[in-house]
């Protein structure tokens, strides 16, 4: 059985402040170059957030940890090849998974104002369209980004980004297995799990293991203990 570690977090009980010292000058300057306050503040907080969990996850310095992206953007360590993680933040929340294979975490607020069918008929597979359809009107909200998080996880999971064909990608098998008929036949299989979350918000994990115990942590304290 595969094990998993999910970190969660209320950025708001962290400040800018403190979480600045903890970044290196890349991600400084990253962050210099988001004009929006509340866009560069979660940034920086996730961020020193990451290093922190990483430090503690491995018994290292939090700023003991270089970081590049592969295809597509997705993060990874520089000369670790043995800790794969993620990371995802959305309206002061924040979710890190800790996994020993490729592994993708969404986390994001439902957002009641948008037009949900209108943009599941765009990026949905027809089941997934269907699932929001038949959903009541006040839930549609909450199915739509249950189905949400776990499409992104899995883009996040594989590094296919958003380049992929969203339509194709169904996550509605009752196996937990995502579906992807773009890809080629023999390809690696992935599951998606759904995650606790605070009300209002939906969050999904995909990792290629069909066998999973997942342990979670609220580490929003995690900087004043370090």
């Amino acid at each position: 059985m595969t094990q998993i570690r999910v970190y969660g977090a209320d950025l708001c009980r962290l400040t800018a402040e403190d979480c600045y010292p903890i970044l290196d000058s890349s991600e400084a300057k990253r962050a210099a170059s988001i004009s929006h306050l509340l866009v560069r503040e979660e940034f920086v907080k996730t961020r020193a957030l990451l290093r922190t969990v990483l430090g503690a996850y491995t018994d290292r310095s939090p700023r003991d940890f270089t970081f590049t992206t592969g295809v597509n953007g997705k993060p990874r360590l520089v000369g670790d090849d043995q800790i794969h993680f993620n990371v995802s933040h959305a309206a002061g929340r924040a979710l890190i998974a800790i996994a020993p294979g490729a592994v993708g975490i969404d986390i994001e607020r439902a957002d009641k104002s948008i037009n949900h069918l209108a943009v599941a008929a765009e990026i949905f597979s027809p089941e997934e369209y269907a699932a929001v359809e038949r959903a009541p009107r006040l839930d549609r909200s909450e199915i739509f980004f249950t189905i949400w998080t776990r499409k992104e996880a899995y883009l996040k999971a594989t590094g296919c980004g958003f380049s992929a064909n969203l339509e194709r990608i169904s996550s509605m098998t009752p196996d937990r297995e995502i579906e992807d008929t773009s890809m080629p036949q023999g390809s690696e299989h992935w599951f998606a799990y759904d995650l606790p979350a605070p009300e209002f918000f939906r969050a999904a994990l995909v990792t290629s293991s069909d066998s999973l115990e997942i342990s979670m942590s609220d580490v929003s304290g995690i900087l004043q203990a370090h």
